[in-house]
């Protein structure tokens, strides 16, 4: 791994046109889009530059470096995927990594969610300084074989939630971005109705009865716990929610297909942090406790993503569960490995980095002494990181 990680070096573009799902499915996606009030973001949205992916061309992986390098005789240093329980039944929750449950597994307040009824699409875009890309830098501590990576300054994560239409097809319901600072991670989340006033009003102009906008404005928020459980301290939260009343499917329908507003820091109402809905199809999904995230502020995002490439046994040191958190510099979801790095049965696997980032200038060697401090600088997600 060392030598490829020096290969890198090289590694650079002025431009880099390249998308991991396939055309169709892309597409279809980029059709689903809703209209937001944000420039840059729209922006964001319509350029080439930004690569749109989900777990089926980027499948979840999670590094084992730190621990025994033998399980059963079998090497398991190298990438692994979280589905695969590596202890082998011994942990006593079967999982044997920490990216197999909560916090960790799904974005945050969709983990009760009934299944099939969310959709997750997540966006990058990196970048340019002097019209060239700014690749993500790869880098090693020189006391650890864990790859870390260093996203630079100006970089855009996002993540679109739709929920299904019983009707068909997909509709968006909350578009979360994340942008690099020198420091930290700004965050923003847009959605179709930020407070229970608008979506008073919006009911009203999506002709629902008055019973139901009555009842919408007589819901009151209800206080609720979110805590990691077996992961002890990872996760715990105190909030408050409000549960939507039924709505009629045409009424939600409108709803969703409102333009979206930045919602980052407006509260839901003066009572609740957000609405969760008991109704298979409403204007948030079943069981959502996106409430949990309260305004979205970065200190509200932060204390989960703080918890970005940590070693499991930080949170359970007495459960037979192996590895890190899977991710690096903030971000769960992206990787550099090739699909074919990740090991499925739990014998690790010799490194390779994929094929598009290479051609297309996405990732480089980090060179502390050489690269520009103020694009590539660490955050308070990896500072002093073990």
């Amino acid at each position: 791994m060392k030598t490829m990680l020096s290969l890198l070096i090289v590694c650079n573009a002025a431009m880099a046109q390249v998308q991991l799902m396939p055309r169709e499915r892309l597409d279809a996606y980029l059709r689903l889009l809703p209209e937001v009030d944000d420039p840059q973001l729209r922006e964001t949205l319509r350029s080439a530059d930004t690569i749109w992916y989900d777990e089926s061309v980027m499948p979840p992986a999670y590094q084992i470096f730190d621990t025994a390098a033998a399980v059963n005789n079998t090497s398991i240093a190298g990438v692994h995927d979280p589905a695969y329980d590596i202890s082998g039944g011994v942990d006593a929750l079967d999982k044997g990594n920490a990216n197999r449950e909560f916090p960790w597994l799904h974005p945050a307040g969709t983990h009760l969610c009934p299944e099939g009824t969310l959709l997750a699409v997540k966006f990058f875009r990196l970048p340019r300084v002097s019209g060239r890309l700014q690749p993500v830098g790869l880098y090693r501590l020189s006391s650890q074989r864990h790859l870390r990576w260093i996203f630079p300054v100006g970089t855009v994560f996002g993540e679109v939630l739709m929920i299904s239409d019983p009707s068909g097809g997909w509709l968006p319901f909350e578009l979360r971005t994340r942008e690099r600072e020198p420091d930290d991670w700004m965050t923003k989340v847009f959605r179709p109705l930020p407070t229970k006033y608008d979506t008073m009003l919006a009911a009203v102009s999506a002709g629902a009865d008055a019973d139901t906008v009555r009842a919408i404005g007589d819901a009151a928020g209800t206080l609720a716990t979110l805590t990691s459980g077996a992961a002890n301290d990872a996760f715990h939260r105190d909030f408050r929610m409000t549960h939507l009343p039924e709505m009629d499917p045409a009424v939600v329908r409108k709803l969703l297909r409102r333009p979206f507003a930045d919602a980052t820091g407006v509260p839901w109402s003066s009572d609740s942090d957000g609405p969760t809905s008991r109704q298979a199809f409403s204007v948030v999904p079943q069981n959502y406790l996106g409430a949990v995230t309260g305004d979205a502020s970065r200190e509200n995002c932060r204390s989960c993503h703080d918890s970005v490439g940590r070693k499991a046994e930080d949170f359970n040191f007495d459960r037979e569960w192996y590895g890190r958190v899977r991710g690096s510099d903030g971000i769960f979801s992206w990787h550099p490995f090739s699909r074919e790095s990740i090991s499925k049965n739990g014998r690790g696997l010799p490194i390779k980095y994929r094929a598009e980032f290479l051609r297309a200038g996405l990732i480089k060697a980090w060179q502390p002494r050489q690269d520009d401090s103020r694009i590539y600088r660490l955050s308070k997600f990896e500072k002093d990181r073990t």
